[in-house]
């Protein structure tokens, strides 16, 4: 994407209209090609098949039981053509960075909160959205309070307060 959030917005855009039931426009956005953007370049792991059989037996020893399993969400990664960037010792956010919107549940099994709340910080230049409930992926859930937040910055970039609190 090269710094450019549209291919983003349009996928984002096309999950709240099909959540809402509208009718959406056939488009090249893959969700399961965003997530493995954001799981393989965001962290480490295997980048090659070898590395993850070293990863598979180390989780088998681990856990006989779900090893195999754990280590086999990690595969994609080890075919996902594009290396991650080399990590930065600085958590301070480039010069010039835009603003920045975090949405969270108050309770999110995948993201916790906490981690959400530590980014918010790092960047200096970002809200906090936290939605009341439990789950995971909170804008487009049936929170008008998250929505509109997220929406606003989206349509004219105004920036909701700092730790936004909305009902579930």
């Amino acid at each position: 994407m090269a710094g450019s959030p549209g291919a983003l917005i349009a996928l984002a855009a096309e999950q709240v209209q099909s959540a809402r039931g509208e009718e959406t426009e056939e488009t090249d956005a893959d969700p399961t090609m965003a997530r493995n953007a954001v799981d393989c370049l965001d962290k480490p792991g295997p980048r090659t098949a070898a590395e993850l059989l070293v990863h598979l037996a180390e989780f088998e020893k681990s856990s006989p039981l779900f090893g195999a399993s754990v280590a086999a969400t990690m595969f994609h990664c080890a075919a996902w053509p594009i290396a991650p960037p080399p990590a930065r010792p600085s958590r301070s956010p480039p010069p010039g960075a835009p603003p920045v919107v975090l949405v969270s549940y108050a309770v999110d099994p995948a993201t916790p909160l906490a981690n959400a709340q530590t980014v918010r910080k790092n960047l200096g230049s970002a809200s906090l959205v936290v939605r009341d409930g439990t789950g995971h992926a909170a804008y487009g859930s049936g929170s008008e309070c998250t929505d509109q937040a997220v929406e606003t910055f989206l349509t004219d970039g105004t920036l909701p307060p700092t730790d936004l609190r909305c009902p579930a």
